[in-house]
């Protein structure tokens, strides 16, 4: 049967021998008159016979699809690569071409690997949990008479609230979530993935349409995972001169001098709340601006390097031990005895800041700011350290969490977080002051009340990979 088609197969050239076509130009005019047109196979037929290719199939689907017509098709001056990308990738087709044999190997699916340069984690999580319990437990009794005896009893009930609050971060698996969503979504797509977490490996079999959006995704998730984030953190305390004040007044904080504010004018903010604002500020004007209420004492200054989208943690505390009984060993040797068993225990008492930095399109830097401020109930037996601590201390916490939008290098100021120290000092007269009943006329004793506030000052800034910064450079 012979179709009436318009189709034109130019060769601007003459030579029409083997592996010759590299360097030939081509033109193709293919459109349906009535209703057929040409197929992909028709021009494969006249490049064998023009341009003495051999054709390999590497699978039975492509033998299938270059039946597929090719309508309202006109290119002129096409090179012969990119008359094969046209005619075979743009029908998502892959091709690979050796010039010296002349031979043209087509596949409807192929496999590629790659390297994604990342640790073999496969969770890093951070998880605190409170639980409240309350409830009630029956006692039990009984009443002897003469040839009876009874027993009363009581029931139990518990009431447990549990708030729980967690992150968790698992690359492997968004990283294979995300690439087979792109798979299944994408028209004529087809597809497996295959993670090897040893080798930080990933491979992916698929059609054409399907790998290219695959290596897309890939390589944008890589550009944004390298790119890294140095945060700055200064912890600053202020103890108040005045124990009775309610806080810093930044009303009075003079920012035509030290710095431009980011987001609405500073107002007065309670002490018993938490606040986060963003400045482009002097730090020498801040802490001469700090002074004013008492003095200003720089805790820590830590600096951390981390990738784009990554918890960057800091501590600064001590680490309190205590033992915990674990269990009971039993000996039936001799009269028989019972020995309990121990396990050592710590908790962590001071401030840790969680700050997890993403970098936006545009250069700026989003993060999410979590400072946990823990200390200590002070109670005789926690004061003193030759006492074996047999449970974990009682503890006092202090958390917030914040997230802002900030310029690269500019500065977050993190406030709020109120200390008050109660404290007293005894003086006597030695020996005088021991006498009873007229010892109080040489002793005194007075009551100190003290208020301070931690200020946590972040900076972050963007590493760029031309100007990665020495440890000298970088203040380490």
């Amino acid at each position: 049967m012979r179709f009436f088609i318009s189709s034109l197969l130019l060769l601007l050239s003459t030579a029409l021998w083997a592996g010759e076509c590299d360097d030939n130009l081509f033109s193709m005019s293919a459109y349906e008159k009535k209703r057929y047109s040409i197929t992909i196979k028709d021009v494969l037929l006249d490049l064998t016979r023009d341009c003495h290719l051999t054709i390999l199939f590497g699978d039975k689907e492509s033998k299938k699809r270059i039946n597929e017509h090719l309508d309202f098709v006109n290119i002129k001056g096409y090179t012969f690569e990119e008359f094969l990308s046209f005619l075979l990738n743009d029908h998502n087709l892959f091709y690979d071409y050796d010039s010296k044999k002349s031979i043209l190997t087509i596949s409807y699916q192929t496999t590629k690997t790659f390297n994604i340069d990342y640790l073999n984690l496969s969770e890093m999580s951070t998880k605190s949990t409170k639980t409240i319990q309350s409830g009630s437990t029956g006692a039990t009794g009984g009443t002897t008479g003469t040839g009876t005896t009874g027993t009363g009893g009581g029931g139990s009930s518990k009431d447990t609230t549990s708030i729980t609050a967690s992150y968790e971060f698992k690359f492997w698996d968004e990283l294979k979530k995300g690439v087979e969503h792109i798979l299944n979504n994408t028209p004529g797509a087809k597809g497996m993935v295959f993670i090897n977490q040893d080798a930080a490996i990933v491979t992916v079999r698929s059609t054409y349409r399907g790998m290219k959006k695959a290596e897309e995704y890939i390589e944008h998730l890589m550009r944004k995972m390298h790119k890294q984030v140095m945060v700055e953190a200064k912890l600053i305390e202020v103890t108040y001169n005045d124990s009775n004040t309610k806080g810093i007044d930044w009303s009075q904080f003079d920012v035509s001098f030290n710095g431009n504010i980011v987001g609405d004018k500073v107002k007065d903010f309670p002490s018993s709340m938490a606040y986060t604002f963003g400045y482009n500020l002097n730090m020498n004007g801040l802490f001469n601006f700090l002074k004013k209420y008492g003095k200003v004492k720089v805790l820590s200054s830590p600096k951390i390097l981390t990738l784009n989208n990554q918890p960057a943690v800091i501590n600064v505390g001590n680490s309190l031990s205590y033992k915990f009984q674990t269990g009971t060993l039993t000996t039936t040797q001799g009269a028989g005895s019972a020995q309990s068993t121990f396990s050592i225990g710590s908790t962590f008492v001071g401030l840790t800041l969680q700050i997890i930095p993403e970098i936006t399109d545009n250069g700026d830097i989003i993060m999410r700011i979590n400072p946990i401020s823990s200390e200590m109930i002070a109670t005789d037996a926690a004061k003193d350290a030759s006492i074996v601590r047999e449970m974990p201390p009682d503890m006092k916490v202090k958390q917030l969490t914040s997230i802002v939008k900030v310029k690269d290098g500019q500065k977050v100021l993190i406030g709020g977080l109120v200390q008050e120290t109660k404290g007293g000092d005894d003086k006597k007269v030695p020996l005088l002051g021991d006498i009873p009943i007229v010892g109080g006329i040489f002793h005194s004793s007075s009551k100190t009340k003290t208020r301070s506030e931690l200020f946590i000052l972040i900076i972050p800034t963007i590493i760029h990979e031309d100007n990665v910064p020495t440890i000298d450079e970088a203040g380490l």
